[in-house]
């Protein structure tokens, strides 16, 4: 069991460092989503870490999102997984559903815990099962919200939200 754990552990700082030098590179707008794998070995070579690799990703998702994504990229999936995790902790359920959601609850702290010695939701059976059990508590729930806006509001919320969709599309050319 102890040469597993040894094996497990060998390679994290070294991938760990690989993601920050790649972060560090394009720290705005990252590397590009999904370019960790095609990259990873001309970072190795280019700052003499490695001559060739052989891997399947930054062994921790966060890790392997700050490179690919940056800090633009970053904002928005942090933001949503602190409004995740807020919405897992904040409210109760009723009584008679707490086990089905307690269960739920630790399934979705689990995969948050397990993301950082992986990238499990690359697999699209882990994924999936994730999606699943987040819409599934959160349909345990009533709608935090009723507030609605006007016309003239959202439009402009829409208009941000793609105008910063189309610049950082626009700045993973560069």
């Amino acid at each position: 069991f102890g040469a597993v754990v040894k094996a497990q552990l060998r390679d994290r700082p070294f991938f760990a460092a690989l993601a920050a030098r790649m972060a560090l590179e394009a720290p705005l707008t990252g590397t590009g989503l999904g370019s960790f794998h095609t990259l990873a070995n001309d970072y190795a070579y280019k700052y003499g870490l490695a001559d060739t690799l052989n891997f399947d990703s930054a062994l921790n998702w966060y890790a392997q999102q700050a490179a690919e994504l940056g800090i633009l990229g970053c904002l928005g999936w942090g933001s949503w997984l602190s409004i995740c995790f807020w919405s897992l902790v904040r409210p109760r359920p009723p009584p008679e559903k707490a086990i089905s959601v307690g269960l739920l609850r630790t399934s979705l702290v689990g995969f948050a815990v397990a993301a950082l010695f992986g990238v499990h939701a690359e697999g699209p059976e882990v994924l999936i099962s994730f999606w699943t059990f987040l819409f599934w508590l959160s349909s345990y729930f009533p709608q935090l919200s009723s507030v609605t806006l006007a016309g003239k509001e959202r439009r402009t919320q829409w208009v941000l939200v793609i105008g910063i969709a189309l610049a950082y599309t626009a700045l993973q050319g560069y």
